[in-house]
């Protein structure tokens, strides 16, 4: 594993009020045109009606209703926030933080998936210094094998709850989503997060 994805993924768990910052100043000029309505194919759940697909060159995954696409940080994909979401915990409020996922690259180097997510713990672990891992899980996601770790980090005074799902793509290809929300808000998001995951097509 690239050590430069670390420090992405490091990025885009624990600053992403800076994705909200952007997006607030330029959110017309960022979001651009907006993709074609539809769903995934019939393998995964549908977006639900009124809600958008977020369509790249190598993969697709929809955007629910009221969030949107900003300009994510060097080295990621993809990031999308809830744009209008209402956060009234007082530490995730001063950093202007909302919650979102993103997109991002890697390869498995000759790893296991098992073997790629140990890695990655590991080396999150150490970055982080104060995240706790939860639960991991083997899932399948449109026929793709796929690896699906929560973890709860403190961060500036605000507790937060995260989810990583690492899905394989074709070779030594995987794509990881990370899903962040501040931790009173995970039981509100949690399906949603399913739906999203569930949503991801590798092209």
């Amino acid at each position: 594993m690239e050590k430069t994805l670390i420090i992405v993924l490091v990025s885009v768990l624990i600053i992403g009020g800076i994705g909200v910052g952007i997006y607030l100043i330029k959110a017309d000029k960022m979001s651009g045109p907006r993709t074609e309505q539809g769903g995934p194919s019939a393998s995964g759940p549908q977006a639900p009606q009124g809600e958008e697909n977020l369509a790249k060159e190598d993969f697709s995954v929809y955007i629910p209703e009221g969030w949107r696409k900003t300009a994510p940080p060097q080295g990621v994909s993809a990031m999308v926030i809830n744009a209008d979401e209402e956060i009234t915990d007082p530490a995730a409020k001063k950093i202007n933080f909302r919650t979102y996922f993103a997109v991002s690259y890697d390869s498995l180097q000759g790893k296991s998936m098992e073997e790629y997510i140990q890695i990655l713990k590991n080396n999150l672990a150490q970055t982080v210094g104060n995240i706790d891992f939860g639960g991991e899980n083997a899932i399948t996601v449109n026929g793709r094998e796929t690896r699906a770790i929560d973890a709860g980090i403190s961060q500036q005074g605000a507790e937060f709850k995260v989810s990583i799902v690492a899905i394989r793509g074709g070779g030594e290809d995987v794509w990881l989503l990370s899903f962040n929300t501040v931790k009173s808000s995970w039981d509100k998001y949690r399906d949603l997060f399913a739906e999203i995951t569930n949503s991801f097509q590798v092209k």
